[in-house]
């Protein structure tokens, strides 16, 4: 309950794609009565491996509005989290200990700050997987590979690089149980890592065979300078409070380095060598592959929850335990209580620029765009403008049935498609939303709006307007003589609806 007190602190979490998630996922919802998004969005295969969040969001809506699941998707991803992570170091210790407890300081970390829900998801399901095989050893064979099998199906639909780890984590420990048993032969322990591997065919069956997704191009981009491998493990608890994040990764390493120092704990060895795979991984995958980024990112924090699983106590001491657990309470509390307070600043002024939207008809075409480019950051922090403006957009999709060029709808990536009538939005449809980093670059911008405004009219249903919702410029920076006129005007963006020249004149008649 500790590790949920900032979800409860605004409606609007200040994660970087997490609006966007929404919005697709609430467009689904109401796609089928929605003639403006059936217009210009197309719903394709659910049968791809990053998937399962918009699934159990798009559940969640039959019951509650988009905010509501939003949140509740949070916090059954931190719940799953902790618990797989707690029942994993049951598996490998044979009891239950409070030191698992201390991944929920690190449950807010880079990757959930950049609001990757479903990677989030499949890792929050690894250590059930995990957990599940290793309990099920001593059982019949066919049971622990069936519920592998579905364990790994299950992470599949989640994210493909989760999946992965799932499969590296899986061959660790049965590559040690091998080896543990090699005096009884090469052919038991041949049978025995086929029979493993069999859990992940249907997985792989369903990939090749069904999923759009096999046919996206691999086109791996490598990136081995020493930031790009080395600052995911120095940022992990990337918040935007680099002081605070610093504390709480130094007191939990120095925590755990004087438990060991004390020989209070342990390093269970399988998941010990799970976690060093993990962190091997972050030095040698590319940086992007198959049109998604941060690849080796990703797995920093797959590494550091590996390791907190590890941490096996050597014998119950009523004392440590106390004092153990009260650390571990007071670390999380405090982390919370931090960031309750930043998301209640900053979810005000998501709530200013989301107000603004209210001025806009449903069914407008609204291109975002910002002044500054996408941050990825430095050693301690992964951006400093806080709240990221990015994706902020996507709640008006949610609120007025928007059209965005911005949302995550791509063939092949995602259950949704955006393949819109006018070849001028598909022309808007890129990542990162467009950059107006200077005066000079207004104009382009509106020119390429124009080219959508100027036909508005010639699609059913017709667009209700086009508007620019611009990020790190006010009203007061546009330059004078272009085609726009302002909505709202607020402290760092401004909304401005786009006018071509025969529709001004004809409103001024």
């Amino acid at each position: 309950m500790v590790a949920l007190l900032p979800l409860l602190a605004t409606s609007m979490p200040p994660l970087f794609d997490y609006p966007n998630h929404l919005a697709r996922v609430d467009a689904i919802n109401h796609w089928a009565s929605s003639p403006g998004l059936q217009a210009n969005y197309r719903l394709a295969s659910f049968l791809i491996p990053n998937m399962l969040s918009d699934v159990v969001m798009l559940a969640l809506m039959q019951v509650a509005d988009a905010r509501a699941a939003g949140l509740l998707l949070l916090a059954l991803t931190f719940i799953l989290t902790l618990g797989g992570l707690y029942l994993l170091n049951r598996a490998v210790a044979g009891r239950y200990s409070v030191w698992p407890l201390l991944a929920g300081v690190f449950l807010t970390n880079e990757m959930f700050f950049w609001g990757f829900l479903n990677y989030n998801l499949g890792l929050a399901l690894l250590p059930w997987g995990l957990a599940a095989w290793l309990l099920m050893e001593g059982r019949p064979r066919w049971q622990q590979v069936v519920l592998g099998a579905f364990f790994a199906l299950l992470i599949f639909l989640a994210h493909l690089v989760a999946f992965g780890l799932y499969a590296v984590a899986i061959a660790a420990l049965e590559l040690r149980h091998a080896w543990l048993r090699r005096r009884e032969g090469l052919g038991p322990a041949f049978l025995r890592l086929v029979a493993s591997a069999s859990q992940f065919i249907p997985a792989l069956v369903l990939y090749w065979a069904i999923s759009p997704s096999h046919g996206l191009p691999l086109s791996p981009h490598f990136n081995f300078s020493a930031f790009v491998k080395l600052s995911p493990f120095t940022r992990l608890l990337s918040s935007g409070n680099p002081h605070a994040d610093a504390a709480a990764s130094l007191i939990s390493l120095a925590a755990l380095v004087l438990a060991l120092t004390m020989r209070q704990v342990r390093l269970h060895p399988g998941l010990l060598l799970v976690a060093a795979l993990f962190a091997l991984l972050v030095l040698v995958l590319p940086y992007s592959a198959m049109e998604s980024f941060f690849l080796d990112w990703r797995i920093a924090i797959a590494a550091a929850f590996m390791l907190l699983a590890a941490i096996v106590p050597r014998r119950p001491r009523p004392l440590a335990t106390a004092i153990a657990s009260m650390v571990i309470l007071l670390l999380l509390g405090s982390r919370s209580y931090v960031l309750a307070q930043d998301w209640r600043v900053q979810g005000k002024v998501i709530g200013e620029m989301v107000a603004a939207f209210q001025r806009i008809p449903p069914g407008s075409f609204i291109i975002p765009a910002a002044r500054y480019p996408i941050e990825l950051g430095d050693w301690t922090q992964t951006r400093r403008m806080r709240p990221p403006p990015e994706h902020i957009v996507a709640y008006a999709m949610i609120d007025r049935q928007a059209i965005i060029p911005s949302l995550f709808a791509k063939a092949g990536q995602n259950p949704l498609v955006f393949e819109p009538l006018l070849p001028e939005m598909k022309a808007l449809d890129r990542g990162p939303i467009a950059r107006v980093p200077d005066a000079a670059a207004f104009r382009p911008l509106v020119q390429n709006a124009l080219a959508v405004a100027s036909r508005a009219d010639e699609v059913q249903p017709p667009l209700a307007g086009v508007y620019i919702a611009m990020y790190q410029w006010g009203c007061e920076d546009w330059l004078a003589g272009l085609a726009v006129q302002p909505v709202a005007c607020g402290q760092g963006f401004s909304v401005m609806r786009v006018v071509p020249p025969a529709k001004a004149s004809e409103e001024a008649g």
